[in-house]
């Protein structure tokens, strides 16, 4: 638009086809993450350091580090968008948006390769998938889960999490 190859009307036109090809690509990404999901479903398989080592290492799960990033990259987004709510963009705010957008999407990713090293990031690393499928389902996002391909891993997972969250509550 900025070289005059498209006017104001056509890029509003074509704007939410093009925000919607965005978010289904990024759903897309998110879906074939089996290969975590799968690690997730076989933890215990993994060859880890004990609670009791990190502990004594005092290194804190990378994990948990990633994913306070991203939860932060999402809720820059969230502030963002609360102020610009209801009308079109300058484009000095396009270009904020687009940076926003980037370290969401590069702590998302940072996310996801990280690798748990404790209980506490393994149960973390899945509350962070359930966080992602609402973000990007809604809060209805359990019902889209279960007519996913992925959608059991992660339910599967989150009810085990919960139900150890549980059981050392009481």
């Amino acid at each position: 638009m900025e070289d005059g190859e498209i006017t104001m009307a056509e890029f509003a036109r074509l704007q939410p086809n093009a925000s919607e090809r965005e978010l289904r690509l990024a759903e897309i990404a998110h879906e074939l993450r089996s290969g975590e999901l799968f690690a997730l479903a076989h933890a215990d398989e993994y060859p880890v350091a004990s609670d009791e080592d990190a502990l004594a290492l005092r290194t804190p799960d990378p994990v948990l580090a990633a994913i306070a990033a991203s939860q932060s990259a999402e809720a820059a987004m969230t502030d963002f968008a609360a102020t610009v709510t209801g009308r079109c963009l300058t484009d000095a705010e396009r270009i904020q948006e687009d940076a926003i957008e980037q370290d969401q999407r590069a702590t998302r990713a940072a996310v996801w390769a990280a690798v748990p090293t404790t209980a506490e990031g393994r149960a973390a690393l899945v509350r962070y998938a359930a966080f992602q499928a609402e973000l990007t389902f809604g809060a209805n996002w359990r019902a889209k889960a279960k007519q996913e391909f992925c959608g059991d891993f992660l339910l599967a997972s989150l009810a085990a999490v919960e139900a150890e969250t549980e059981n050392e509550g009481a």
